[in-house]
């Protein structure tokens, strides 16, 4: 099937996450790996509908591992916001500073969710990320000041190697709906075990809010050009 959009076509900028025809694309796939631009729009769609949390743009955790100073990291702990119930960390195992090659690199996905003293991480592969998640906890301790305690949370593994991206973005609404860490994981698991194709059915409710978005904007656009006609 053609694309919905050229690849470097701008298809959307919405609350500052960028998706060109190429990101769009990766998502009407049914096997294609999301990269930061994907998850990120998937995560700023969360946190449209949950603004009690704070999610995390993948990009700003490359930052903060590999190109942050202190007086970067001290700016960054001042403006996070405290007020915030949790915090939802999308992992990359490029995070880890052995692996980091470039911004937008990596090849796995998986979710780290800090409450007011603990650290929970989900990764649909178990044991994949743990090192790195355990890096950016680190370093969030270190935001945060305060203690974090760290755990690998049991959750559904994924059957194929390009699917953690979707994993992670269930994984995020869980947590951001129930807060609770065992009903997050209860809930998590239905999801997963109940709809064998859940990871394809994400992906098309993403390209539909995207398509909706698209159209809002659209809309808005022909609204203002008939007032200033």
């Amino acid at each position: 099937t053609m694309p919905l959009f050229p690849s470097d076509h701008l298809v959307l900028n919405y609350h500052d996450a960028i998706l060109y025809g190429s990101d769009v694309s990766l998502l009407e796939s049914p096997t294609a790996w999301l990269n930061d631009a994907c998850v990120h729009f998937g995560l700023t769609l969360l946190q449209a509908s949950y603004t009690s949390k704070m999610f995390f743009d993948p990009s700003v955790i490359t930052f903060i591992m590999h190109q942050c100073d202190e007086e970067d990291l001290e700016e960054f702990s001042n403006r996070i916001d405290r007020q915030s119930e949790m915090y939802l960390i999308p992992i990359n195992d490029a995070h880890g500073s052995s692996a980091w090659k470039r911004p937008g690199g990596g090849s796995h996905w998986s979710l780290l969710v800090l409450t007011s003293d603990q650290a929970w991480h989900v990764d649909s592969i178990a044991g994949n990320n743990t090192e790195v998640a355990k890096a950016v906890c680190s370093r969030f301790q270190d935001i945060l000041h305060h203690t974090l305690n760290f755990s690998n949370v049991e959750t559904p593994q994924q059957q194929n190697g390009y699917d953690c991206g979707l994993h992670m973005l269930a994984a995020a609404e869980a947590f951001a709906q129930l807060v609770n860490t065992q009903d997050a994981i209860q809930a998590l698991a239905e999801t997963v075990e109940r709809n064998p194709a859940f990871a394809i059915t994400k992906r098309r409710q993403i390209v539909d809010a995207v398509l909706r978005h698209v159209e809002l904007v659209s809309s808005s656009q022909k609204t203002h050009s008939k007032i200033n006609s």
